[in-house]
């Protein structure tokens, strides 16, 4: 299974980190943004990379990537991410609770 990388910097990405860490057997490997938001090589004691160059430190072949970008405008940015992700060659996770509900003859 591979590592996860979480592109977001802020309380959503902090939320993703604390459950993959806490009840998944997901290792959280470091945090992406876009260039323009860079402000810090390192959050939750994980380093933080540009999305641009992501590839370059954490290629796909590697790694998961999560998004973990804010609700809002309606899921438009993160629904982009999440393709431009995609299109990079990213597999991109789910995160179901372990104290979740769930029935085992529904699908997604």
């Amino acid at each position: 299974m591979k590592d996860i990388v979480i592109f977001g910097a802020g309380d959503i990405a902090a939320l993703a980190c604390f459950y993959f860490t806490h009840d998944s057997d997901r290792t959280i490997a470091a945090f992406t943004v876009d260039a323009a938001f860079h402000v810090s090589d390192e959050f939750m004691s994980r380093p933080v990379v540009a999305f641009e160059v992501l590839g370059q430190h954490f290629p796909p072949e590697r790694y998961d990537l999560f998004v973990a970008i804010s609700y809002a405008k309606l899921n438009r940015l993160r629904a982009e991410k999440a393709e431009l992700a995609r299109s990079m060659g990213y597999a991109l996770p789910s995160y179901v609770s372990s104290r979740a509900t769930t029935f085992g003859d529904l699908t997604h």
